[in-house]
């Protein structure tokens, strides 16, 4: 029977994957590291959980940094776009 801990990592696993297949995905990259660091918090953490909650995390991350570089660099084409429009 697999631990609370490894059920938490795969969730995180899954919502980092997730975040990246669908469009907007912020929220599901927040829940893959609110989910991960739960995993990683149990008392029972085997290595194997741990590694999968890494991962579900590293994704969640990756995905909110590249949505920064992305606002980043086109938000101001987004709004002279929009003046444009008026």
């Amino acid at each position: 029977m697999k631990s609370m801990s490894s059920k938490l990592a795969l969730v995180s696993l899954f919502l980092g994957i997730f975040s990246f297949i669908h469009l907007l995905g912020i929220e599901k990259a927040i829940l893959a590291i609110i989910f991960g660091t739960w995993a990683l918090k149990e008392t029972i953490v085997t290595p194997k959980s741990n590694k999968v909650a890494w991962i579900g995390i590293s994704l969640g991350l990756l995905y909110l940094a590249a949505i920064a570089v992305i606002v980043v660099f086109y938000f101001p084409k987004l709004i002279l776009l929009l003046e444009k429009l008026k």
